[in-house]
C-alpha cells in the first residue's frame, strides 16, 4: 500500500482545520484542490471522510470509489473502515483494520479503530486483544484513550465490565497514579456492589491528591455505601474542619454543604 497518501491526508487536514471552517466549506475547498489538481487519490480520500462527519453516505462512497480507481493506499482502508463503522457494520469495518493490522500498516490508528470496531460487534474478548497491542505500541497513551475504551467495553455488559477494571488496572500500571481511570473503577466497582474494593480503590488516591477535601469527602461516601459508617463520620468530621479552617470559596462552601448533609444523614440511620 501507498503510505504517502496517508501522509498527505494528514497534512491537508492539518491545514484545512488550522481555519476551522464549517464542514461543507472544507469541502468546497477540497472541490477546488481537485478541480486544480484534475483527480487525486488523497483529496477523494480526505473529501470522503468529511462527507461521513456530515452523514452523507453515498457521496462518502463515491468518493471512496473514485479513489479506489487511481489506486490503494493506507488512508483509504482506513477510510473504509470508517464508513462501514458508521453505517453499523462494524464486522466488515473490522476486517478492513485487521488487514491494516496484520500488514504492519496503519501504525497504532489501525488497532485503535479495530479494538473498537470489535467492541461495537460484541466480540469483547478480541476487542480486548486488539486495545491490548494498541497500548502496547503506545505503552504512555493519554489517559482519555484508556477511558474510552473501558467505556466502550462496559456498554457490552458485565463480561466488558470485567474487561474494562483490567485493562484500567493495566493503564493505572502503565501510567501511575491517575484520578481519572481510578475515579471510572471505583463506579465499577461500585456498580457491581463491590464497595469494599471501590473504598480501597480511591484510598490508594489518597496521597496524589494530598489527602484534600474533596478526597476525604468521596472516601466518605465510599464507606457509608460499604457500611462503614463511624469510619464516614469521622472522616466527615476531619473534611469539615478542614474546610471551616480554609478561606471561603463557592466551591469549599459548596463541598461543606455537602459534608454537612451527608453527616446528617449517617447521623439518622444510628
Amino acid at each position: 500500500m501507498k503510505r504517502f497518501a496517508l501522509g498527505f491526508y494528514i497534512c491537508l487536514q492539518a491545514s484545512l482545520c488550522w481555519a476551522h471552517p464549517a464542514g461543507h466549506q472544507r469541502i468546497a475547498q477540497l472541490d477546488d484542490l481537485l478541480a486544480e489538481q484534475g483527480g487525486s487519490h488523497a483529496v477523494y480520500v480526505a473529501r470522503a471522510l468529511e462527507y461521513l462527519s456530515l452523514g452523507e453516505w453515498t457521496a462518502a462512497l463515491a468518493d471512496l470509489n473514485r479513489a479506489a480507481e487511481l489506486g490503494n493506499s493506507v488512508a483509504l482502508q482506513m477510510a473504509r473502515g470508517k464508513y462501514h463503522d458508521s453505517l453499523g457494520d462494524h464486522a466488515t469495518a473490522a476486517s478492513l483494520y485487521r488487514e491494516l493490522v496484520l500488514g504492519n500498516s496503519g501504525g497504532a490508528e489501525a488497532h485503535l479503530n479495530l479494538a473498537r470496531s470489535l467492541a461495537r460487534a460484541n466480540q469483547i474478548d478480541a476487542s480486548a486483544a486488539a486495545y491490548d497491542s494498541y497500548f502496547a505500541l503506545l505503552p504512555v497513551s493519554h489517559p482519555g484513550d484508556y477511558r474510552s475504551a473501558a467505556e466502550l467495553m462496559v456498554s457490552r455488559g458485565e463480561e466488558g465490565r470485567r474487561a474494562a477494571l483490567r485493562l484500567l488496572d493495566d493503564g493505572l500500571i502503565r501510567l501511575g497514579p491517575n484520578s481519572q481511570l481510578q475515579r471510572l473503577a471505583v463506579t465499577l466497582e461500585q456498580e457491581s456492589g463491590q464497595h469494599d474494593r471501590a473504598l480501597v480503590r480511591w484510598n490508594t488516591m489518597g496521597p496524589t491528591l494530598n489527602h484534600n477535601s474533596f478526597w476525604q469527602l468521596e472516601m466518605a461516601v465510599l464507606e457509608q455505601s460499604a457500611g462503614h459508617m463511624p469510619a464516614a463520620e469521622r472522616r466527615l468530621q476531619a473534611a469539615m474542619t478542614e474546610l471551616e479552617s480554609q478561606r471561603k470559596t463557592p466551591a469549599r462552601m459548596g463541598l461543606l454543604k455537602e459534608a454537612a448533609e451527608l453527616m446528617a444523614s449517617i447521623r439518622a440511620i444510628r
